[in-house]
């Protein structure tokens, strides 16, 4: 028995549970996570129950015997796990902010879109106040079709937040909100990652938060781009990686060209992200994580798909490892561990 199926038979000896629920009960990638359900299904540990996946009665005899036992949650159930809870002057913008995301462009797949809920925004913006990376700062946000500039905004406490989105929609939709609001220290950028960033934005920022495309070269490419734009040593960074569409090696990739830019890591929060990848589209798109799937999948309808929040900052001057034009296509956004997007 290896790690994964270990960890879905301990979570289901608890209860049965859904495919999207079950996911996040296991640490490998998504192909790992259905390569461990297909060989405990052939082997008849596991089952279809309804809508639900449920361990077999020889399932549990299997697990016993590999020393495995029922899961019990450790976890705090206030946060959520994640370490933090707005409050006071944080919490009273979220109605604000509610108000002015509503007529927010749809996701597109062909920017390989998942967005966080609001509240998930200021649970992001809870944890860079709380690490002293919000007060007076120059905040750099390499796409953001969460619209985390405008919750940043609210607040009032950012010197600066420079926005640059491939995706005109959103641009159009932040830049209304920004005329509306009558901001003078926010501004948007219609820009491809492919791109180097613009020379007036360079050496400019003291914080870059992004949410990277997660193939090896794209993320390689996001954190050069973010790092062309942090002032020097002390700058910070924040940004996502899934388990999900990302393995440990693809992660020990990531830390070692972070180490490579002069970028150290300082705070993971384990799956404090959550992403609305919900409703019909999921299932009636094609991605592999339904067709290759060995259970049939109703469409889920809760923010399964989450991500690691990293904290990183600088420990001499960044360094970016590509500086050029790029000319990369779909392969920027699919690779063989991407299972919840399009080629």
């Amino acid at each position: 028995m290896d790690r994964t199926q270990a960890k879905l038979l301990r979570a289901l000896m608890k209860q049965p549970l859904s495919f999207w629920q079950l996911v996040g009960k296991q640490d490998d990638a998504i192909r790992g996570y259905i390569d461990a359900l297909k060989t405990l299904k052939i082997k008849g540990y596991v089952e279809a129950k309804g809508d639900l996946i449920a361990v077999t009665k020889d399932g549990k005899e299997y697990a016993r015997t590999n020393g495995v036992e029922k899961e019990e949650s450790m976890m705090c159930p206030t946060c959520s796990a994640t370490g933090v809870k707005p409050r006071g002057w944080l919490k009273e913008i979220m109605p604000e902010f509610e108000a002015l995301a509503k007529g927010r462009p749809e996701v597109t797949a062909e920017f390989d879109q998942g967005v966080v809920p609001l509240a998930k925004n200021l649970d992001r913006i809870a944890y860079i106040y709380e690490r002293g990376d919000l007060e007076n700062k120059s905040i750099f946000i390499l796409g953001d079709d969460d619209l985390l500039s405008i919750g940043l905004a609210l607040t009032g406490k950012c010197k600066r937040i420079t926005v640059v989105e491939i995706d005109r929609r959103v641009n159009k939709f932040i830049r209304k909100v920004i005329k509306e609001k009558g901001w003078t220290n926010v501004e948007v950028y219609d820009y491809d990652a492919r791109d180097p960033v613009p020379e007036q934005l360079r050496g400019k920022f003291d914080v870059f938060i992004t949410d990277p495309v997660e193939t090896v070269e794209g993320m390689k490419l996001f954190y050069s781009r973010c790092c062309e734009a942090l002032r020097g040593k002390g700058c910070s960074g924040y940004f996502g990686i899934s388990h999900f569409e990302s393995g440990l090696a693809k992660w020990m990739g990531v830390e070692k060209d972070l180490l490579r830019m002069n970028l150290v890591i300082t705070d993971i929060l384990r799956d404090f992200n959550n992403y609305l990848l919900t409703g019909e589209r999921i299932v009636e798109k094609g991605f592999r994580i339904v067709t290759e799937s060995p259970f049939t999948l109703k469409a889920p309808d809760f923010a399964w798909y989450h991500s690691t929040f990293f904290r990183v900052e600088a420990v001499k001057k960044p360094r970016p490892l590509i500086t050029e034009r790029v000319e990369w296509a779909r392969e920027l956004y699919f690779d063989e561990d991407t299972f919840v997007a399009l080629p």
